[in-house]
């Protein structure tokens, strides 16, 4: 019989490796095409898009959206810039 510490142990929560939260990333699941425009609409306006332009192409499950947003600033590419920052709670 293991040992309550050893129990403990065994059950510790620690961190993600960079190799696993690579993959939870790259796992994310798209359940509608409906999402998936509405969510591009929303960062168009988020930009501050006056024109926004959107093709869906039901059969194939795709869709299209150009906007005149302001996009994302060159700065937040940089190493602190924030983009690429994990997100945490």
């Amino acid at each position: 019989m293991a040992s309550l510490e050893a129990t403990r142990a065994r059950f510790r929560i620690t961190p993600l490796s960079a190799e696993d939260i690579a993959q939870i990333k790259s796992s994310i699941t798209v359940t509608s095409l409906n999402d998936v425009v509405l969510g591009l609409l929303c960062n168009a306006l988020d930009a501050n898009a006056s024109r926004v332009v959107v093709e869906v192409c039901s059969s194939r499950g795709t869709c299209t959206v150009e906007d005149n947003g302001e996009g994302i600033p060159v700065d937040e590419f940089e190493e602190h810039g924030g983009l690429l920052k994990c997100y945490r709670t």
